[in-house]
Formats: C-alpha cells, sequence, structure tokens
C-alpha cells in the first residue's frame, strides 16, 4: 500500500468515528424533541390566542373606521326625518 492510501483509510476511520458520536449524540438528545401528539394542545391554545387578539383588532379598526361614515349618515337623515 502506498502513503496516500494509507492517508485515505485514516481519514475514512477519522470520519466513521465522528459520524458515531454524531448519531450517538442524537440517540441521547431525541428524547427531548416534542412529538407532534404532545404539541398539539399548544398548538391549539396559541392559535386560539391569536385569533381572539386579530378579531379584537379588527374590531376596533372596523368600529373607528365606521364610526365617522355612519355618524354623517344618521345626522343628516334625522334632520331630514324630523321636519
Amino acid at each position: 500500500m502506498t502513503d496516500n492510501e494509507h492517508t485515505t483509510i485514516a481519514v475514512m476511520q477519522n470520519d466513521i468515528k465522528y459520524i458515531r458520536e454524531a448519531v450517538t449524540e442524537l440517540k441521547e438528545n431525541q428524547r427531548l424533541y416534542v412529538t407532534k401528539t404532545e404539541f398539539w394542545p399548544i398548538r391549539m391554545l396559541v392559535y386560539g390566542f391569536v385569533g381572539a387578539v386579530m378579531l379584537g383588532v379588527i374590531g376596533y379598526w372596523v368600529n373607528t373606521s365606521l364610526k365617522p361614515c355612519c355618524v354623517a349618515n344618521a345626522s343628516v337623515t334625522n334632520t331630514t326625518n324630523g321636519k
């Protein structure tokens, strides 16, 4: 075997060693991840809260944007009906 082949084999062995360590670390940390089943209730709570906040913001926006229009029309209507 040439020196180049020995170097290539040594590099490959080193790479395999790092891959094994990484796989072992992933297996150990796998228990720390949240599964989809465990995350569902939290997701529903967050979506509900965000929906309620958005509904409030949109309701406020509609209320403030329609108020001048409706008040102006109501005063015109009341003056014409009052005669």
